[in-house]
């Protein structure tokens, strides 16, 4: 059942939304902007108050478009001949949910593909497909486990192309169904729990330093006890946590705390924070890469 305020609160939609701008944009297709309550036709209605870049150019639009039915993936391709705007679009569409890791997607055709050099075009780019009377005529679909996640087709009109749209909230059902994680929000790195306002203060503008040098940082924002923030942090799933107190910004040093294994490190502030950070990259990625085979122009 759509609803009309999503909280995005895993990151799937953000996933969900960044793999579809990615496939789309290696097609050249440029992304629309809409409000919630423009409705599955803004793509068209773009497309009728934009004039074609160029008279051998087509116009390709795509965007997550809020609908009554729900939330959708949709592109548009204006200007050339069916056959070939619905293999570009079947093409995009296949790239999108590879992206996802989906399995076993399936691709059908309303009957008479042959004839208009559909079919022609998906066998050169190596897609398979199966005719289905049931659809309408110039129309095709993608399903997965016998769910149709992507329904498109020819457009008429001035606008004459094809589109299509994906189906977000059955997208990600499917997704959970067959236990696919996306890549969520990056975790928390730093969680800086503060004691007063002085270090809450301090804790602020640390929080930003790290997030201006690339890192997941927060503090403590509530006056809350420091026992009562660090449980939040746990809460957060925060990677490292830090106790802020009027002590430790005399000295100018704290300890950090690794949320996984209790070891604690301490730093000073400023770029000796920002280090431990960076530090931490390289060992993780220099674990990642052992026991690699090396190309021969590296291990010579």
């Amino acid at each position: 059942m759509p609803h009309d305020i999503l909280l995005d609160k895993d990151g799937c939609w953000r996933a969900a939304e960044s793999a579809f701008l990615n496939a789309a944009g290696l097609c050249g297709f440029r992304e629309l902007r809409a409000p919630s309550s423009a409705g599955p036709d803004a793509l068209r209605r773009a497309a009728e108050q934009a004039a074609l870049p160029d008279a051998g150019l087509p116009l390709k639009l795509c965007g997550l478009i809020d609908a009554p039915e729900g939330r959708l993936f949709c592109a548009e391709l204006i200007g050339p001949p069916y056959p070939a705007a619905a293999a570009e679009l079947i093409s995009l569409a296949g790239d999108f949910l590879a992206l996802l890791n989906l399995p076993d997607i399936q691709l059908e055709l309303a009957p008479g593909g042959e004839s208009d050099g559909l079919t022609a075009r998906l066998e050169a780019m190596n897609l398979a497909w199966q005719e289905n009377p049931a659809l309408p005529p110039d129309s095709f679909s993608l399903l997965c486990g016998g769910e149709t996640l992507c329904a498109g087709g020819r457009r008429e009109g001035q606008w004459a192309g094809a589109g299509f749209a994906v189906d977000g909230e059955k997208l990600l059902a499917a997704l959970a169904a067959r236990g696919i994680a996306l890549p969520g929000p990056e975790p928390c790195a730093l969680y800086i729990a503060a004691d007063g306002e002085e270090a809450e203060i301090a804790a602020m503008a640390m929080a930003a330093d790290l997030r201006g040098e690339g890192f997941a940082a927060e503090s403590g924002l509530m006056g809350l006890p420091v026992s009562e923030q660090l449980a939040c942090a746990e809460r957060l799933g925060a990677r490292f946590t830090m106790a802020l107190d009027p002590d430790c910004l005399a000295a100018g040093r704290a300890e950090i705390r690794d949320t996984a294994t209790g070891e604690t490190f301490e730093t000073a502030f400023g770029e000796a924070l920002s280090r431990f950070f960076y530090d931490r990259q390289i060992l993780e990625l220099t674990g990642a890469l052992e026991g690699l085979p090396l190309g021969p122009e590296l291990g010579e």
